[in-house]
């Protein structure tokens, strides 16, 4: 349609930019419609269609220098927000998991009120790092969200929430709490195989090559052990911080 605008975009240290291609391209459309879509493109180049006011969508598989994101209607460039809350929701899907065990045998056996305590098998296990852990390989089954995110990313995200539990049981204090959206800020790539960077590109895992400003370049025989990824302003401006 004429008001539809197709926009590329790329990852820069300064954040998420796009650009508008001097020649429309035929692409595949990938519209979800009304209501809350995951939407997920073909084999080739595919065109997933954003328009105001029909729910909320995600998309699973957006590949930079190759999708689009078409802007239906009155929409605009400026009225986008981007953000990452896959590994936020799965931060506080464990925490639930771990609040309930926890709720679940709080009280005794012989005083337990069944109105207002949570009834659990006794033959669950303590959610704890070793078995969330484990569990995630069942979750990524029935969530593509988890799916499209690193396994060591959600691995080091299942521990940040256990490092918090392990320190509160020692301070008594600082019990972990739900994070609302825009409070989980970072992740973490823990390792890699082989230097990430090349030249002005970083190559993430499930992410690609995405161009960085690098302040200082890696010194000679030294390996890069991991890369958090930091956002700031609201998600508007990420870092990678290298570690060597």
């Amino acid at each position: 349609r004429e008001t539809d605008g197709l926009i590329e975009g790329f990852i820069t240290h300064k954040g998420l930019f796009f650009s508008i291609p001097q020649f429309l391209v035929c692409f595949c459309p990938v519209d979800g419609g009304t209501g809350f879509d995951v939407l997920t493109g073909g084999t080739g180049n595919d065109v997933f269609v954003i328009r105001t006011n029909n729910g909320s969508d995600s998309i699973v598989d957006f590949k930079l220098g190759s999708d689009k994101l078409g802007l239906a209607g009155d929409l605009e460039f400026e009225d986008l927000t981007f953000s990452g809350n896959t590994i936020r929701r799965l931060y506080n899907r464990c925490l639930r998991d771990l609040k309930d065990w926890l709720a679940s045998r709080k009280c005794s056996l012989y005083s337990c009120s069944l109105n207002r305590e949570y009834i659990m098998s006794p033959d669950i296990p303590f959610p704890s790092y070793l078995e969330q852990k484990r569990q995630l390989t069942q979750w990524k089954k029935t969530n593509p969200h988890y799916k499209a995110v690193h396994s060591q990313v959600t691995q080091d995200c299942v521990k940040r929430l256990h490092n918090t539990w392990e320190a509160f049981k020692t301070k008594k204090f600082g019990f972990p709490r739900f994070k609302k959206f825009g409070r989980y800020q970072s992740f973490l790539f823990p390792q890699f195989a082989k230097n990430p960077i090349q030249g002005n590109v970083i190559n993430l895992p499930k992410i690609g090559f995405v161009e960085i400003n690098q302040h200082r370049p890696i010194p000679f025989g030294f390996n890069v052990k991991g890369v958090p990824i930091v956002s700031r302003a609201r998600g508007t401006v990420w870092y990678a911080v290298v570690t060597i």
